[in-house]
């Protein structure tokens, strides 16, 4: 039986409308295991050209997934991501099937934006021992008494991110964690592959 983590997780960025600036972005996320309890809380910042509010989105979804992995080895995990980005949630459960037919190409042609992203995505789905789904759930809600557990987690990790950009907390930078987080994946399909 496989072991069952629920992901909640959200990007934020600043700068983001200033051309030609430094921007600045990050991520937080919380990982529940089957009882709810937290097992992972998690919050990033990074800098640069290429950071934007998707990418952060995509990120938070990639790094979260694989701390499970990574900390899990060897096990068959279900993972739910809880993710109030639109993009992401149709991107993964409507339209990336389509862009791979058309190898990485959105129907009028151009190439999809973020590819280097969509492609690690791509790769989690490919890892055996990991069953990946995405729920989407409604950003910025106001807490209430007798809140849903989607919404308040939604929240603080909304929450976690902002903090790290407020703060002005150490920023990473972003293509040396997409690549290192690469390594890993590729590491953990290749042990699939020889089990």
């Amino acid at each position: 039986m496989a072991e069952f983590f629920k992901v909640f997780c959200d990007g934020a960025t600043r700068g983001n409308n200033i051309k030609g600036s430094m921007r600045y972005g990050s991520f937080g996320s919380v990982v529940l295991d089957s009882n709810n309890d937290i097992k992972y809380t998690t919050k990033l910042g990074f800098e640069g050209k290429e950071v934007t509010n998707n990418r952060m989105e995509m990120i938070a979804l990639i790094y979260s997934v694989s701390m499970v992995l990574k900390y899990n080895l060897g096990k068959k995990i279900e993972i739910e991501v809880n993710t109030d980005s639109q993009i992401l949630h149709k991107g993964i459960n409507d339209w990336m099937t389509g862009w791979k037919k058309r190898g990485w190409k959105k129907s009028n042609g151009k190439t999809i934006e973020n590819k280097d992203l969509w492609l690690v995505i791509d790769d989690l789905f490919k890892i055996d021992d990991l069953d990946l789904r995405t729920k989407w759930v409604k950003g910025h809600v106001k807490l209430t008494e007798g809140a849903s557990l989607e919404t308040i987690y939604n929240n603080r990790v909304d929450e976690l991110a902002n903090e790290v950009l407020d703060d002005g907390q150490t920023h990473e930078d972003l293509s040396g964690t997409i690549s290192n987080i690469q390594k890993f994946i590729d590491e953990v399909k290749g042990s699939d592959s020889n089990d």
